[in-house]
């Protein structure tokens, strides 16, 4: 598992505006936001979380709730299967038998003020959310670094896979980690989303035997 290493201060040179997902995304409707439930073949425990819905049948996730061999993967009670996986941004696509949803639109600005965090069955207040560059150390010794927001206040179990969204409905990030101690938490922003979209070569998670 990832651990947080150090913080580096927001880029100056990236851009602040929002992007749009596909043509055929909802100007300014929030992402739609599902319960995830995940069991894997060594544990009797079940891991739930959220998942945000991208497009079609695919819904993004976080990477810690569905990795490993799984007995079991339901999206809102319905099958799902993992697509691709990614430990270092702690991201995963999975896809859903029988979703089609719209894919939401996305933004990336350096700094949120009102931010709201939507989990499958609630928003949260708002909170202030600006971008980093997250250094974490990983399992095998080494050092990388992803985008993230670092969001004011710590977040409960269970909001792994939430969306973050920004004031006008735009898809900031997913949440992936929180941290009680420095009462902060932190989402994987949508720039790591797009890249794990578009990198077919990741291996998904394996069924039990």
């Amino acid at each position: 598992a990832d651990t947080l290493a150090s913080l580096e201060p927001p880029e100056e040179s990236e851009t602040a505006e929002p992007t749009a997902a596909p043509s055929q995304a909802a100007a300014n409707q929030p992402p739609v936001v599902l319960a995830v439930s995940s069991q894997r073949c060594d544990r009797p425990k079940r891991f739930t979380g959220a998942a945000v819905a991208i497009g079609g049948n695919q819904v993004v996730t976080a990477a810690h709730l569905v990795d490993g061999d799984l007995r079991q993967l339901l999206v809102d009670d319905q099958p799902a299967t993992v697509l691709a996986l990614s430990a270092e941004r702690d991201l995963a696509v999975l896809t859903v038998e029988g979703l089609n949803h719209q894919p939401p639109t996305t933004a990336n600005p350096r700094r949120v003020d009102q931010a709201r965090i939507h989990t499958p069955n609630r928003v949260r207040d708002p909170v202030a959310a600006r971008r980093v560059r997250l250094r974490v150390a990983t399992t095998d010794g080494d050092a990388r670094q992803r985008q993230a927001y670092e969001v004011a206040g710590a977040v409960d179990v269970g909001t792994s896979g939430s969306a973050l969204v920004g004031p006008e409905g735009h898809l900031l990030g997913v949440m992936v980690l929180s941290r009680p101690a420095q009462n902060l938490s932190y989402a994987s922003t949508v720039v790591e989303i797009d890249m794990i979209v578009a990198d077919s070569t990741l291996a998904p998670a394996a069924e039990c035997p």
